[in-house]
């Protein structure tokens, strides 16, 4: 999703690229460098910080689970190892389809590309209108439909996760 967002965002660059010459496989390459890049600060801290959030939450979570209290949480490297693999399969998967989008448009599309095809308001509206910050993010969400419904999508998962992972910790009663 959020490598989607980024090439919609940043077509117009990739078609000046294109127009000086770049090939879709090159443009293919710089996305994936960007999302390698990522990698590279993301997969240490998110490791780090879930060790440090699971090493705090790991006793509340037991003690709730009724198990015995010698009961310790595994901090063997094989785990940290696979996740980091698993988030480095994951980025690279979700920046294939964004690469190909940049990689196959062309530089006279890429001009003339724009979020929405939504008409804009005349002047007389604008004027009209009160900007207030609810205002403001009602019209930021229906200039691009689709990555808003991904971006709730996205976001209603996180928290039926959370939720799923909260009932479990409670228990079952």
């Amino acid at each position: 999703n959020i490598f989607q967002i980024s090439v919609a965002g940043d077509i117009r660059f990739y078609g000046l690229l294109k127009t000086i010459g770049t090939t879709g496989k090159q443009l293919r390459q710089i996305i994936r460098r960007q999302a390698l890049t990522l990698c590279v600060f993301g997969i240490p801290a998110g490791l780090a910080l879930g060790w440090l959030v699971g090493r705090a939450l790991s006793p509340a979570v037991l003690s709730t689970l009724n198990t015995a209290q010698g009961t310790k949480a595994s901090t063997n490297p094989l785990i940290f190892a696979g996740a980091a693999v698993f988030a480095l399969v994951t980025v690279l998967i979700s920046c294939a389809k964004p690469g190909r989008v940049a990689g196959s448009v062309s530089p006279v599309e890429a001009v003339r590309w724009t979020e929405g095809s939504a008409a804009k308001p005349s002047k007389i509206a604008r004027r009209a209108r009160k900007v207030t910050p609810k205002s403001m993010a009602l019209a930021n969400l229906g200039r691009g439909k689709k990555r808003t419904v991904l971006v709730v999508l996205s976001l209603s998962l996180a928290v039926v996760l959370l939720e799923v992972t909260y009932t479990f910790a409670k228990g079952f009663d």
